[in-house]
């Protein structure tokens, strides 16, 4: 496959408490080392600031997992600021300058669509890459996550300034929050208070 992109833009997950990277992200990790291979970009942008509490950053597992998968340590840039998939994008357009926007944004499977309608907002052009996702519960609850999610950006819901309405705040917070804990995410006091109150 020959050159057609600026960078391979390689988005991060949340790392397990211990710092190590979950299976998930192992394969996002595999499919940008597959593409740099091919010679379609001459950079991986690995995304992600620390999370997981092990004061790791998700960019610096990426890098070292990418790096054992033989791709060239200098050919991988870090972005590892960003806790969520804007900030990953905003962080990186500015890693890469205003010359390269032509990305292959390389993410799980069921996670592509939102990012790059996020991708094309913030000015790159970018074409979707999806790992495979492995099944079972986490597959399920990644995709009512996501449609959560998606749902909010295109609804303009994930504005500071907009409110969901009752019925889409009710749903999130019965479909989302159970999620959200059981992966072991701090929810906010006030998020706790209203499921008291709900439940």
């Amino acid at each position: 496959m020959k050159r057609t992109y600026d960078a391979i833009l390689l988005l991060g997950l949340r790392l397990n408490p211990d710092g190590s990277a979950q299976e998930e992200m192992l394969l996002r990790s595999k499919k940008a080392a597959e593409l740099w291979k091919a010679g379609v970009a001459p950079v991986i942008v690995a995304c992600g600031g620390p999370t997981g509490g092990s004061g790791r950053t998700e960019a610096e597992v990426l890098k070292e997992e990418l790096v054992s998968l033989g791709v060239a340590e200098s050919a991988v840039l870090l972005e590892d600021r960003s806790m969520i998939t804007t900030e990953n994008i905003v962080n990186a357009r500015k890693i890469l300058g205003a010359d390269r926007r032509n990305v292959a944004l390389v993410t799980s499977d069921y996670h592509v669509f939102r990012s790059r309608l996020i991708c094309r907002r913030l000015g790159f052009r970018a074409k979707g890459f999806g790992a495979p996702t492995p099944g079972g519960q986490a597959r399920r609850d990644n995709r009512r996550l996501e449609a959560m999610f998606t749902a909010d950006m295109l609804l303009g819901w994930d504005a500071r300034d907009k409110k969901r309405p009752k019925w889409a705040e009710t749903l999130r917070r019965r479909v989302a929050m159970p999620i959200l804990r059981r992966r072991g995410y701090t929810i906010p006091e006030h998020e706790k208070k209203n499921d008291r109150q709900e439940g």
